[in-house]
């Protein structure tokens, strides 16, 4: 059931990138991902309180995974991403087309670390509680 959410942001971010020379379709499909990636944060924290519990682990040696600490780095790569690139997305909706190529570029990294973050949660999952 937890996995029902990221696999429908896969699709959005995938079908955004597909119609990222649309922006009509692009931009809404991006903005759903943005919502329904930080509304299961949210729901993670203040449901299951992941991110204390994580921490915890990464803290201690004994109970750290490298693979929770690396799914970690990424998912909060990723949340930062988000808010560059609708930073960026935003400027060029306004015509500034100088935003264009970091936008580009930092998109290919966003995409990166979103695929990292979809597959890491399927091994990670059972750690964080």
């Amino acid at each position: 059931m937890i996995f029902i959410v990221p696999s429908i942001v896969m699709l959005l971010v995938f079908a955004g990138f597909w119609f990222r020379r649309h922006a009509r379709i692009h931009v809404p499909c991006m903005m759903m991902a943005f919502l329904l990636d930080f509304s299961l944060v949210i729901y993670l924290e203040v449901i299951k309180r992941v991110v204390q519990s994580v921490g915890g682990q990464i803290v201690h040696p004994v109970q750290s995974h490298g693979l929770l600490a690396f799914h970690v780095i990424v998912s909060t790569l990723t949340l930062v991403l988000y808010g560059v690139l609708m930073a960026l997305g935003f400027s060029l909706l306004r015509g500034k087309q100088q935003s264009r190529t970091p936008h580009r570029r930092l998109g290919y990294l966003f995409l990166a670390c979103r695929l990292l973050n979809y597959i890491t949660s399927f091994f990670v999952v059972g750690m964080a509680t």
